[in-house]
């Protein structure tokens, strides 16, 4: 798993994974963030349902919505007709994610406890943790889970998540587990592994 973060250097995991510098999405260069975490994405995705690419993310809703709307954009650039599912936790993020989404041109329904049609013309279901049994059955070419680092106290909505196919999947939290990082690597060896990329 590919790990990337927002607002600065993360050592990469002792198993391997690799982390990558970009500025805090806060910064004026924030409409250059959407576009390069788009391109790390698709470099780093593997079309393999079973290896997320992971990125940690310190900012706003909106701000991470923006990043969503570009990925899923280019994608159905790339494939015309996809279907993509974005999993929120909380009602208020999903509702943001929905109405970015949207502003973006995306055809995107919400799935929630509150509402719970989804029209088969929609580009991008943006659905509950608690509403996941409802997607069973459902095959997605894109999956992005927010706020992913929640799945971390439940088993059971983590399996859920999973059950769910796609061909391309994408994490974003604003934190993962320390367990996952290894502080023994240094910048320097970074740099000279050419795994540190400033935008």
């Amino acid at each position: 798993t590919a790990r990337v973060a927002f607002t600065g250097w993360q050592a990469p995991s002792a198993a391997g994974r690799r982390a990558v510098w970009c500025r805090n999405s806060a910064t004026p260069r924030q409409a250059a963030l959407a576009p390069e975490v788009t391109k790390l994405f698709f470099q780093k995705a593997k079309g393999d349902q079973e290896e997320a690419v992971r990125f940690q993310v310190a900012s706003s809703v909106s701000a991470v919505a923006e990043v969503y709307a570009s990925l899923l954009l280019r994608r159905r650039r790339q494939k015309p007709g996809s279907r993509s599912v974005i999993f929120v936790p909380q009602l208020s993020r999903g509702e943001e994610i929905h109405r970015v989404l949207q502003e973006h041109g995306l055809k995107a329904s919400l799935l929630s406890h509150r509402s719970t049609e989804t029209s088969p013309f929609d580009s991008v279901i943006v659905c509950l943790y608690g509403s996941i049994h409802r997607l069973a059955g459902c095959r997605f070419d894109v999956k992005i889970i927010d706020e992913a680092f929640g799945l971390r106290h439940s088993t059971k909505t983590k399996a859920k998540v999973q059950a769910v196919p796609a061909s391309l999947v994408a994490e974003f939290s604003f934190t993962f587990g320390t367990e996952e990082v290894d502080y023994r690597y240094s910048m320097h060896q970074a740099l000279d592994a050419d795994e540190l990329h400033p935008v």
